[in-house]
């Protein structure tokens, strides 16, 4: 159920990045995210057990987060995690 959830996060951030690339300001879901708490409920994400569910965050991270200067270095996550 949670990698479905995050799938469809995944979906709304990249509909929100075409938004931009339309003209838009702003991607208004990378910004209702980042104001409600959330990236910090997605980067706890990262040492949940499952692959799947890593996989997608480490996508949502990369994708949207990783230029704000909160993530640390990807490998020692994922060796944390194991």
């Amino acid at each position: 159920m949670l990698h479905l959830a995050l799938e469809t996060m995944l979906q709304m951030l990249q509909e929100g990045q075409k938004m931009m690339e339309q003209g838009l300001l702003t991607n208004p879901y990378l910004l209702a995210l980042e104001n409600e708490g959330g990236v910090k409920s997605i980067e706890n994400l990262q040492h949940n057990p499952s692959e799947e569910v890593y996989e997608y965050v480490d996508k949502i991270i990369k994708g949207y987060f990783e230029n704000d200067g909160e993530k640390g270095d990807d490998e020692d996550e994922r060796e944390d995690r194991v």
